[in-house]
């Protein structure tokens, strides 16, 4: 490796003097590399001595011709030559500016007198304002519109009741001891039927049963919409109904089945079949 090799700026590439602490160029810090520590350590070294030695003696022109150092310095002992000072060209000096010539005076010139006060300025009056035309008049309102009631809501009439339906027709309960009851109104069948003391009663019908199958109140029957209704008071035998198809079915105590006509109650060992008329 090359000496301007091994003492180049890191940065720019410049070359460094040995011993150099900062770049000459770019003035960055050179860091010692391995063979600039010994070069910085001599050059230190040289430093000290310099600063140690003698200064040099004071180095005086040396004339070899007499007469150039005697034109320079003059002869010895003789009185150096009075400096005669540089003449000073005058300054012109400016004429002095004439006087300015007086106005002339004023060949009739009236005696003074006080002048009149001015007159104040007149301020111009304004102009008269044209007169202004009456608008002409407005036209007359016209009356309001009467106003208009709304028509009064309709009043909507009660749909009429819708009435009951005719009967046409008469039930009959023919019973199988060859006894008959025409239907009007709402009877109660037993052995020995009593009319609760809060119900009015239209029929009480006795039947005959030696065996008691019947109860005393077996059974509550009534009429609604034209059609028979039956209820089994909670009998020991119970009530059922055939229809005419034949198919059965057995009550509940306390609810009234409808039954139409044709079909044959059945209470106990006895029964009656409803016929319409």
């Amino acid at each position: 490796m090359s000496a301007a090799a091994e003492y180049a700026c890191g940065r720019c590439g410049s070359a460094l003097t040995p011993g150099a602490l900062f770049c000459g160029v770019c003035g960055s810090p050179i860091a010692l590399q391995p063979g600039m520590e010994a070069d910085a350590r001599a050059l230190r070294r040289r430093d000290r001595q310099r600063v140690t030695l003698a200064p040099p003696p004071p180095v005086f022109p040396s004339f070899p011709d007499p007469a150039q150092a005697v034109a320079i310095w003059g002869e010895p002992g003789a009185p150096a030559p009075a400096v005669q000072p540089e003449p000073v060209a005058p300054q012109p000096v400016a004429p002095p500016a004439p006087p300015a010539p007086a106005a002339p005076a004023q060949a009739n010139q009236a005696p003074s007198a006080t002048a009149p006060p001015a007159a104040p300025p007149t301020t111009p009056a304004a102009p008269a304002k044209p007169p202004t035309q009456a608008a002409p008049p407005a036209p007359p309102t016209p009356p309001p519109a009467p106003a208009v009631k709304p028509p009064a809501p309709a009043v909507k009439s009660p749909a009429p009741a819708p009435a009951p339906p005719s009967q046409t027709h008469r039930l009959v309960l023919r019973f199988d001891t060859g006894d008959r009851v025409d239907v009007v109104g709402r009877g109660v069948i037993g052995r020995n039927p009593a009319a609760p003391t809060d119900e009015n009663l239209a029929h009480l019908v006795p039947i005959s049963d030696s065996g008691r199958t019947v109860s005393k109140s077996h059974l509550d029957f009534g009429v609604e919409d034209g059609r028979l209704w039956v209820m089994d008071r909670g009998s020991t035998n119970g009530t059922a109904v055939v229809d005419p198809h034949g198919g059965e079915r057995t009550l509940e105590p306390g609810a009234k089945t409808p039954v139409e006509a044709g079909s044959t109650v059945r209470f106990g060992d006895r029964s009656f079949t409803v016929e319409s008329e």
